[in-house]
């Protein structure tokens, strides 16, 4: 969606631009974060320390860009899209996919949650 906007208001791309640098930051959190998970799935021996400051960070970063998004360009695009905008975003394909990685795919995540629920549900 962001790229709909770039070039309508000076200000609000270089945030866009800067946003678009934190997605790709981010996917790389979310990898990191994952590799401990996937790991201790296949039985491998992580410090709980390491696992926590992962997922510290990770949680901190995600924290961090929605309040970025929040606090200043949804408010910018608010007040320079018109409802003709509106209307044609709502009918890209984009807004079907998760626009920071791509192609959504549920399975694999429901596939993970449900390796580590097993992993740590009482036997």
């Amino acid at each position: 969606m962001y790229d709909y906007f770039v070039g309508r208001d000076e200000k609000l791309s270089a945030l866009i631009y800067r946003c678009e640098k934190e997605h790709k930051e981010l996917k790389e959190y979310t990898e990191k974060a994952l590799l401990p998970i996937k790991q201790t799935l296949l039985d491998g021996m992580i410090p709980m320390q390491q696992v926590l400051k992962v997922l510290d960070d990770f949680l901190q970063a995600e924290k961090n860009h929605i309040n970025f998004e929040e606090a200043e360009i949804f408010p910018m695009i608010e007040k320079i899209a018109s409802d003709e905008d509106w209307e044609k975003i709502s009918k890209k394909s984009w807004l079907k996919t998760n626009a920071m990685f791509g192609e959504f795919n549920t399975n694999e995540y429901a596939a993970i949650y449900a390796e580590l629920n097993e992993s740590i549900a009482p036997k």
